[in-house]
């Protein structure tokens, strides 16, 4: 079953990364589908626009980010944008207002699953999310109501949610081959140590038979945001769909 893992810890790991790094790092392009081995199958991992894996020297970061992947987890791309690694590779560190996380569960890394297979997985990351949407106050229903309206900004969040715990927006992408929920987490780990909501687009989906996690996340203030952050996702979904078929 699929559980919910914010993008602070793996925000707050790059910063540590960018803070011990004593010399700038030199970067290498690459825009090639990055291809990954999953259970002995071959994965074709394009790029969403804009972004990309860290290459050549940045690679020195990709210690840190798998200490804020869960460990049940297994990493196997992380997407920064351009901006990012410049800031990088100047020694500076990055923003992080928006980047995309591919994991694969360890336990399930060597097991074939079916598009029949994996509506249980659908079923259950639908049913958790239910339930983290059922627990909330009245007043969180009340902000996500307006928020998916359009009738309130993404900041007012910070008034009814409880500490760092992510608050639930809805299922954002239901077929037979993925499945994705939205979450809003209030982030204290910034750049600037400043508070943020970031928005994570969390999907489960199957590549060429291996069930795989895709999370992005991208700092919001409106519903605009909101809509752009889902859309790209399920653009990624299906690139990555395609470059897998």
């Amino acid at each position: 079953m699929h559980r919910y893992y914010g993008p602070c810890s793996i925000a707050l790991a790059i910063c540590i990364a960018s803070a011990v790094l004593s010399t700038p790092v030199r970067s290498q392009s690459a825009r090639a589908p990055t291809i990954v081995l999953a259970g002995g199958v071959h994965l074709s991992l394009p790029a969403v626009t804009g972004f990309r894996i860290p290459d050549g020297d940045e690679r020195q970061v990709m210690n840190f980010i798998r200490a804020g992947v869960p460990p049940q987890h297994r990493l196997l791309a992380l997407f920064l944008s351009e901006d990012d690694l410049r800031r990088f590779a100047a020694g500076d560190l990055p923003r992080l207002d928006q980047y995309y996380v591919a994991q694969i569960p360890k336990r399930a890394e060597g097991m074939s699953l079916t598009i029949s297979d994996f509506q249980s997985v659908r079923r259950s990351m639908k049913d958790d999310h239910s339930m983290a949407m059922r627990a909330h106050t009245a007043s969180q229903r009340d902000f996500v109501d307006s928020l998916m309206r359009g009738g309130t900004s993404v900041i007012n969040g910070a008034a009814v949610m409880r500490s760092a715990e992510p608050l639930a927006l809805g299922v954002f992408e239901d077929y037979q081959h993925a499945v994705g929920v939205n979450y809003l987490t209030l982030e204290r780990d910034g750049h600037d140590g400043a508070g943020r909501m970031l928005l994570t687009t969390s999907v489960a989906t199957v590549l060429r038979g291996r069930l795989v996690f895709l999370d992005g996340a991208c700092a919001t203030r409106t519903a605009d945001d909101v809509s752009r952050c889902r859309h790209q996702m399920k653009e990624w979904v299906e690139v990555l769909h395609a470059a897998n078929p």
